[in-house]
């Protein structure tokens, strides 16, 4: 299936005001297998600061994130596809037992991120004096998308998703999700061919 990029957007944490994140407690080897729920072990997770539970848990990995029930059942009602929950153990820092929370899985795919495709721009930070280069766009081949609403570029930890996703997160108020078009998302000029 071929992707319309202008589509699709990038899912991330917002980092609301005092919403809880986690540390993950257990052997973090299978990381990667986490994150595209390619294995069954056990995930433990520790509130390690904030004090608001929100529909989005962030961790200390980049791509792996809690979502809460009421995301997952959105989800499901919707048929949202790429994605799965992993049952976490989940405790506050007293070791008290969170329920409500899975680790949101991505099994959706799609090839690698293209940075030669970026647009070149410019930006004016806070307190710089003058613009400074930014690169623009995350550009994978659009034909080796697979159709899924919830995916990850292969080699990458975004969490992209459709604007299916995006409707199915704004019905119910979905909170800690920051959603931008991954046309406009920056990109560290380290990484874009020249």
């Amino acid at each position: 299936m071929r992707a319309n990029l202008s589509d699709l957007f990038l899912l991330c944490e917002a980092f609301s005001h005092h919403a809880v994140r986690a540390n993950f407690t257990c052997d973090t080897t299978d990381f990667e297998k986490w994150r595209c729920g390619g294995t069954t072990g056990n995930i433990t997770l520790k509130q390690n600061q904030g004090r608001y539970f929100r529909d989005l848990v962030g961790t200390t990995y980049v791509g792996i994130d809690l979502v809460s029930d009421r995301v997952q059942s959105a989800f499901r009602d919707a048929d949202i596809t790429g994605w799965r929950p992993h049952p976490i153990t989940f405790v506050d820092r007293k070791g008290a037992a969170i329920q409500g929370y899975d680790a949101l899985t991505i099994t959706g795919r799609c090839g690698p991120l293209d940075d030669s495709r970026c647009i070149k721009g410019t930006r004016l930070f806070p307190g710089a004096i003058k613009p400074s280069v930014c690169y623009f766009g995350f550009y994978f081949d659009e034909d080796s998308w697979d159709g899924t609403d919830i995916f990850t570029p292969q080699g990458s930890l975004a969490t992209l998703v459709s604007r299916r996703v995006i409707e199915v997160l704004a019905d119910i108020k979905a909170t800690n999700i920051h959603l931008q078009p991954i046309l406009e998302v920056d990109v560290d000029p380290i990484f874009v061919e020249r």
